[in-house]
Formats: structure tokens, C-alpha cells, sequence
């Protein structure tokens, strides 16, 4: 009898056209079910997540569509990088310790290379990580491509800006500079703004510095940029600078942000 109700139930779906997706699910679909990572590393993987769904409690990494689940512990201390490169979808990546609902999340990443992910972070011997494999929000899943492997500390960046800056009164284009001190970098990119008041007016202005190849060795390396008004023209006085870095290298990615009041000079 038994045997006739899911024949009856099979030839609906099909009559219907309904997809019977919970067939096709990866084994790793559920956090309770996360695939173990094995040392020695490198661990790999590859499966299809067309058909994984999304748990009521699962995190945000940039959305959390058609996500997996992997467990790894370390037998020891180190720098630990897991990645998607080689998947045919645009995907996101992202480590927690702890239990569902109350995860801590260490990394996120959405876009690294492409549209792959990847993250480092420091392990601790015998602490289990939880990383959980996605989609960018509501794009759809596909095959994918999954490794953990042993790796260097992950990059670091900062970045400051010089209180003093200068300006051309006669064409109202200012200048400001200062410094960037990173480790583990490719590249270093400085987008900033630059805003002054003048009379009843803010004037603003936005500027780019590009660093490739930069000596990222923890010696603070210098920038400069030159800043266009968008309206009217900058003047000398008080002015207020903000500028967001960004790198990437081998181990990861990194970012700043400063903002400060600075002094323009004739």
C-alpha cells in the first residue's frame, strides 16, 4: 500500500510539473549535517548546490541562498584560508563558532576573485569552526568548488591623513596626502572626499590613490592626491577629509577608513 501512495505521489509531481527538489539536495544542506573537514589539509570538495535551501536560522553573509555546511577543528594553532575558487556561481563564504541562532561570525566574504570568496583567519587548537557556503542573496546556486587550506596571517591596512594640507586659490583645486601602512597587500586603493565650508556653500571634491606593488612590510608609505572641486572652489582654512582604503594579496583582503579636520594652505 505504501509502495502504491508514493507512486501516486511521484506521478503527481510529474502530471503537475513540481519539482521534487529534496532529491537533489546536498548532503550538507543542514548545519546539523555539515561536512567534516580532514587533516592534513588541503581538504577539497566539490558539489552542486542548485538545489540547497536556506535554514530559518541561517547567518548573513551577503545573503545566505542555497547554502552548505562544513565543521573543521584543528589539531593546532595557525592561519587557515578556505576558498571557492573554480565554482560556476557567484558565491559567498563565511565562518561562526557556537551553536545555531547564537553563531559568531569570525569572516564574511562575498567577492574576492571574481565573484569567489575566500577568507583567512586564526585557529585555535581543538575550537570547531562552522563555514557555510552560499549564494550573493537571491542569485542562484550551481557547482561548487570548496577548499580549506593552511596560509600566512591575513593582510592588515591602515591609513592616516596629514593635518595639513594645501590649496591653489586661483583654480580652487586642493591638495591633501598622508600615509598608508599595510602587510600582506598587492595593492593598495585610497578613495576620499574632500568637503569645506565656504560662506553659505559646501564645497566637495572627490580623489583616488593607487598604490600597486606597495612595499607592504609595516613601514608607513606616503600618498598624495589632488582634489577637484565639483562646485565652486576650495579656499584656504578649515576643511574635513575622509578616505576609505582597501587591498587585496595572497591570504585576503583588508580595508580602513579615517576621517579627519584638516587645514588647507595657500
Amino acid at each position: 500500500m505504501k509502495r502504491f501512495v508514493i507512486a501516486v505521489a511521484l506521478a503527481t509531481l510529474a502530471l503537475f510539473g513540481l519539482p521534487n527538489t529534496a532529491i537533489a539536495q546536498p548532503t550538507n544542506d543542514d548545519f546539523d549535517n555539515a561536512t567534516v573537514v580532514t587533516e592534513p589539509l588541503p581538504f577539497t570538495d566539490s558539489i552542486s548546490t542548485v538545489d540547497a535551501t536556506t535554514a530559518a536560522d541561517d547567518p548573513e553573509c551577503a545573503g545566505n541562498g542555497h547554502t552548505v555546511w562544513y565543521t573543521y577543528t584543528p589539531s593546532a594553532a595557525g592561519f587557515v584560508n578556505a576558498n571557492t575558487f573554480g565554482s560556476d556561481y557567484d558565491t559567498t563564504l563565511s565562518v561562526y563558532t557556537g551553536t545555531p541562532g547564537a553563531l559568531t561570525q569570525i569572516a564574511c566574504n562575498d567577492d574576492f576573485g571574481g565573484v569567489q570568496s575566500s577568507v583567512t583567519w586564526e585557529v585555535v587548537a581543538g575550537t570547531t569552526y562552522y563555514l557555510m557556503a552560499g549564494s550573493f542573496f537571491d542569485s542562484p546556486g550551481g557547482n561548487l568548488s570548496f577548499t580549506v587550506q593552511e596560509s600566512g596571517p591575513p593582510p592588515t591596512l591602515d591609513v592616516a591623513i596629514d593635518p595639513i594640507g594645501h590649496v591653489n586659490p586661483r583654480i580652487g583645486v586642493a591638495q591633501v596626502s598622508g600615509t598608508f601602512t599595510c602587510t600582506g597587500l598587492d595593492f593598495v586603493d585610497i578613495f576620499g572626499e574632500l568637503t569645506q565650508q565656504v560662506g553659505r556653500f559646501t564645497i566637495r571634491g572627490s580623489f583616488e590613490f593607487f598604490a600597486e606593488g606597495p612595499t607592504c612590510d609595516g613601514t608607513p608609505q606616503p600618498w598624495t592626491a589632488n582634489v577637484s572641486p565639483e562646485n565652486g572652489k576650495f579656499a584656504g582654512g578649515k576643511a574635513t577629509a575622509r578616505v576609505s582604503a582597501s587591498g587585496c594579496g595572497p591570504s585576503g583582503c583588508a580595508s580602513a577608513f579615517e576621517e579627519r579636520s584638516i587645514r588647507l594652505r595657500r
